[in-house]
């Protein structure tokens, strides 16, 4: 049953993330608001609409949402200039909000006894299952060792991690505590 469920995540989230990325496209490309400000708002606006639908249909918004930005940003957009410096004000607004609120959670008590395995495991991560994931994703493309060990130590970072660790916190799951600390 679960691998049955997250196909269906995957296909819906990319499904509807297509269609909402070309069908939004094609709106910003027709569409003439009365103010540049305004194709921000629309873009968010897509956004919510992908997140929306995906969930609806039992998919993965985020997915959903991930594909249409993807979309939308390799086809020819309006005010493309503004919509970037838009959009990375409000990523960087939100990522400071979430790790605001993320440092809210954290009950200093609970680091000390929970502080070895979690930065062994850091470490392993880093130094180890990182780059050699990320130097297997990318041995079929034209990458040389340099950039590969380069997109292997400083590629994406966040609190992506921490953020799913609190579904299980979320759903009372069996040590979902100690998986978070």
């Amino acid at each position: 049953v679960v691998p049955v469920e997250i196909l269906v995540q995957i296909v819906v989230g990319l499904a509807i993330g297509v269609v909402v990325g070309r069908l939004g496209g094609e709106l910003l490309r027709r569409l003439r608001l009365p103010s540049g400000g305004l194709y921000p708002v629309l873009t968010l606006s897509l956004a919510l609409v992908s997140f929306g639908a995906a969930t609806l249909l039992h998919g993965s918004g985020f997915l959903a949402v991930y594909v249409a930005g993807v979309v939308l940003g390799n086809g020819h957009l309006p005010y493309r200039t503004s919509l970037t410096r838009v959009h990375d004000a409000v990523a960087w607004l939100s990522q400071i909000t979430m790790f605001l609120l993320l440092g809210l959670l954290v009950v200093p008590s609970r680091l000390a006894a929970i502080a070895p395995v979690g930065l062994g495991l850091a470490l392993f991560l880093v130094l180890v299952a990182r780059p050699v994931v990320v130097a297997a994703c990318l041995a079929p493309f034209a990458y040389t060792r340099r950039d590969i060990l380069f997109i292997g130590w400083a590629g994406l970072r966040g609190a992506v991690p921490i953020v799913l660790a609190t579904y299980p916190v979320l759903a009372a799951a069996p040590g979902a505590q100690r998986i978070f600390d």
